[in-house]
């Protein structure tokens, strides 16, 4: 009895070790396979072509221009002007209107501008010699030229104050400000980062053009991608205007 007893134990341990060897290997196989999944990122100059390449393949009314249409199954969407679109279906026919935007053309100026009902009323209430009078009213945030959403007056600061807008700034929004604005703001970053700066953003570019924006895989981004562009400019404007109240109570 007690040699059986003795046998029946050598058994329950092998099977106990072979149960911890078998869950260690499974371990380390799932450990494996997860960093292989991971790529080896190229260097910042092709991660930013690349994110910019698919950045370009989302914005897809960028690149369409004035007439132009974007035909689907069910629906179609044409192009009015910059920020003027007409959405149609089997059964509906929509405006859409993506900002405020203003074009001179045979010298006259056309475009779009959104506003309030009471601001309205309250133009109404004088004369207007020009459309000069009506924009000193409404400060609408035109697409282009000289505005209260110009975020390029940056590039006039001193360095203290550039870097305090990179430090404001979370690396995934600075890397898809990158992305999707233009050169100016490309040379913006690399004169004002330090080199720990754009480590980061390097890491931030790989991880953008991996699709993979969890904390997971990335300890610097939480939750944007190549399709929050809105986002990140709408954070860049914060910290600017963060920094212009910093600036004001440096010169008062």
């Amino acid at each position: 009895m007690v040699k059986m007893k003795n046998k029946k134990k050598t058994k329950n341990s092998k099977n106990i070790f072979s149960g911890w060897f078998s869950f260690f290997s499974k371990k380390e196989k799932n450990t494996k396979s997860e960093e292989e999944e991971i790529a080896t990122p190229d260097s910042f100059p092709d991660e930013l072509k690349k994110a910019r390449i698919k950045y370009k393949n989302f914005n897809l009314t960028k690149s369409l221009s004035i007439g132009g249409e974007i035909q689907r199954k069910d629906y179609k969407v044409k192009k009015n002007s910059e920020t003027l679109y007409r959405l149609e279906g089997s059964n509906y026919s929509i405006a859409l209107v993506t900002g405020d935007s203003l074009q001179t053309k045979d010298g006259k100026i056309t475009g779009i501008i959104r506003i309030t009902e009471a601001q309205l009323n309250r133009a109404l209430q004088r004369e207007h010699s020009d459309l000069e009078s009506f924009l000193d009213l409404w400060n609408p945030n035109l697409e282009s030229g000289d505005n209260t959403r110009n975020w390029k007056k940056i590039l006039q600061w001193n360095v203290f104050w550039k870097q305090q807008i990179l430090l404001r700034l979370r690396p995934d929004t600075t890397a898809l400000l990158l992305v999707s604005l233009d050169t100016e703001f490309e040379s913006f970053v690399f004169n004002t980062a330090t080199k720990k700066q754009k480590k980061i953003l390097h890491d931030e570019l790989f991880y953008l053009n991996q699709g993979k924006n969890t904390v997971d895989w990335n300890p610097y981004t939480k939750n944007k991608s190549l399709v929050d562009p809105d986002r990140a400019v709408d954070e860049l404007y914060e910290a600017i205007e963060w920094v212009e109240r910093k600036i004001e109570k440096e010169e008062a």
